[in-house]
C-alpha cells in the first residue's frame, strides 16, 4: 500500500518471472501515488484501488483480471498500459498520443477520459 502523501511507490514484477500476482489490494491513499511498471499484474480476485492517492500505469503494464476502483487512476505520458477481463469502478485519464488496450471483457462501470 502507498499511504505516505506526495511519495511514491514503485511496483516493478519485470524481475525474474516478471509477474505480480495480486489476489487482494494494491491501494494507494493518503495523498502517495502507486506506480505500477512494466510487467504484468495477475489481479484477478484482486483490486487495485485510489482511495485518496492515485494510482499510475507505467510503462507497458499489464493487468489481468480483477477490478480497478477510485477517483485518481491514470496513465502516464509516453507509456502504454493493457488490460485484459477487467472491470473499471474507476475516473481514468488517459493521456494523448498513447495505447490504452484493453481485450477480452471489459466492464466499464466508471469513466475513461482521454486528455490532451
Amino acid at each position: 500500500m502507498a499511504d505516505v502523501a506526495g511519495e511514491t511507490l514503485l511496483v516493478d514484477p519485470s524481475g525474474s518471472t516478471g509477474t505480480l500476482d495480486n489476489n487482494g489490494a494494491l491501494r494507494a491513499t493518503s495523498g502517495a501515488v502507486l506506480g505500477l511498471n512494466s510487467g504484468f499484474y495477475n489481479n484477478t480476485g484482486g483490486v487495485i484501488e485510489s482511495a485518496g492517492g492515485q494510482v499510475r500505469f507505467n510503462s507497458e503494464s499489464r493487468v489481468i483480471g480483477g477490478t480497478v476502483t477510485g477517483a485518481d487512476v491514470a496513465q502516464t505520458a509516453s507509456t502504454n498500459a493493457f488490460f485484459t477481463d477487467v472491470t473499471f469502478n474507476a475516473t481514468v485519464a488517459v493521456e494523448n498520443n498513447t495505447d490504452f488496450g484493453v481485450e477480452g471483457t471489459i466492464t466499464n462501470n466508471g469513466t475513461i477520459t482521454v486528455t490532451s
